[in-house]
């Protein structure tokens, strides 16, 4: 941070090797997503960033929604574009997103999210109608499907490593 003029730097994610890592930093004032080689403390690219595409009007920096999947070739990581938000699905071995979901505009908040081991979903918390509830997206199904429906606040979903389930936090006696 004495180096690079950053203030913040959240959520490393170590990539296919432990030579580098994913991160959000705001390291030019906006928020971006990086690839750092920790080897060689060097930026590698920049994934995304708030201040060159509309697309990430503003990453979320607060919640952790940055998450890699089993063999690290999917990125998974959350913006608002629009006053929505957008789940982006970035391809680490060809370097560009994959896919761009952006959710109805009811959801008020996006929290934690985690890529299943196998990339094919994203497990998330998030505020929609006034109530935090887990959520399941699967791209191939475009919609997402709420897995909680109560006035409890669960959140921090984690993937067994098979992808066969989820555990995750609440707040119910």
């Amino acid at each position: 941070a004495k180096r690079d003029g950053s203030s913040i730097n959240l959520r490393p994610a170590f990539g296919s090797s432990n030579q580098f890592l994913y991160l959000i930093s705001n390291r030019r004032v906006y928020a971006q997503v990086l690839q750092v080689n920790v080897e060689e403390d060097r930026l590698m690219r920049v994934v995304a960033s708030a201040d060159r595409e509309a697309a990430f009007e503003s990453i979320n920096v607060l919640h952790n929604t940055l998450s890699l999947n089993a063999d690290r070739s999917r990125l998974c990581f959350t913006s608002r574009a629009g006053g929505a938000y957008v789940f982006h699905l970035w391809d680490t071995k060809r370097n560009r997103e994959a896919i761009a979901h952006r959710l109805p505009m009811d959801f008020s908040a996006v929290f934690e999210s985690a890529l299943s081991p196998d990339g094919t979903r994203i497990a998330f918390a998030a505020t929609r109608s006034n109530q935090v509830d887990l959520w399941l997206w699967a791209p191939v199904e475009g919609v997402p499907r709420r897995l909680t429906d109560d006035p409890f606040v669960e959140g921090e979903p984690a993937w067994t490593p098979d992808g066969r389930a989820l555990a995750y936090t609440g707040n119910r006696n």
